[in-house]
Order: C-alpha cells, then sequence, then structure tokens
C-alpha cells in the first residue's frame, strides 16, 4: 500500500489519478489532502487532479521519467540493492566542502558534465560537493534555496 500526499490548501477537491482511474483524496488540517492506495506498486504512473484540472505530477516527487509535465512514478527505495554496506564516511572535521552551479562547473552544463569532473575534485581534496540550486525560482535576490514560490 503506498500513501500519497499533497498540499494544496486553495483546492476544494483533490483526486488522485493512479494509471488513469480517479479516486477522491482526503482533506487534512493544514491544506494536505491524502489517500492510501493498494496496487500502487514500483513503477506505477500517477498524478494529482485539483478541482477537476488536468492532471499535475507530484511536486515532490523523485521519478520523473516522462519529464517535469508527465505523470510522477511510484519510487520503492527499499527495491535498491546496496553494495557498499562495508564503506564508512570520512569525519566531517575531516571534510572540505565545495560548491558548484551544474550550469556553469563544465562547459556541458549538465550534470553529467559535473560527474566527469569528480576525480578532479578528489585530487584537489574536495570531500563533499554541494550543488547549487538547479531549478528557476522567482525574484530577484534569491538563490533558490527556500521552498516557496516554485512555480
Amino acid at each position: 500500500m503506498t500513501e500519497f500526499r499533497v498540499w494544496a490548501p486553495r483546492a476544494e477537491r483533490v483526486e488522485l489519478d493512479l494509471a488513469g482511474e480517479r479516486t477522491p483524496m482526503k482533506q487534512e488540517a493544514g491544506g494536505w489532502w491524502a489517500l492510501e492506495a493498494p496496487g500502487a506498486d514500483h513503477g506505477t504512473d500517477y498524478a494529482f487532479r485539483l478541482d477537476g484540472g488536468p492532471p499535475r505530477p507530484d511536486p515532490r516527487s523523485p521519478w520523473q521519467p516522462q519529464g517535469v509535465h508527465g505523470p510522477s512514478r511510484v519510487l520503492d527505495h527499499g527495491r535498491f540493492t546496496w553494495t557498499d554496506r562495508f564503506w564508512q564516511p570520512r569525519p566531517l572535521s575531516a571534510a572540505l566542502l565545495y560548491e558548484a552551479h551544474v550550469g556553469t562547473f563544465s562547459p556541458e552544463g549538465t550534470f553529467e558534465g559535473v560527474a566527469s569532473r569528480i576525480d578532479y575534485l578528489v585530487d584537489l581534496g574536495v570531500t563533499h560537493l554541494e550543488l547549487l540550486p538547479v531549478a528557476e525560482f522567482a525574484g530577484e535576490r534569491n538563490w533558490g534555496y527556500d521552498g516557496v514560490n516554485l512555480y
């Protein structure tokens, strides 16, 4: 069973569109809507419909295989097979952080471009890579870290 939750404080009605089948969600305090759906297993596509509108992806979705405007897909993190059970993190006192913007760190301006330069950062002694925000954000004086006004 998968629990779906979405924050839609202005909506009067929210439906879960699960593989084309719509089910009304229950309104909760603070503008949240929730529904537990049996059969919504790993790989199942879903979206939310607010007030009878078009399907919208889950704003907290970790898996968008059809792009940012397509349906979200249920991801079961427990299915991942870990291969590094003996890995030990370095102590935070030995950390050397490097802050990078994906769009300007490499000529490609992509995550693959960043990944191809990881060895360079390791050679510099960098132990932690912190990515600057990668999403668009509103306003002139904002780095995009806060979770408000995202869309």
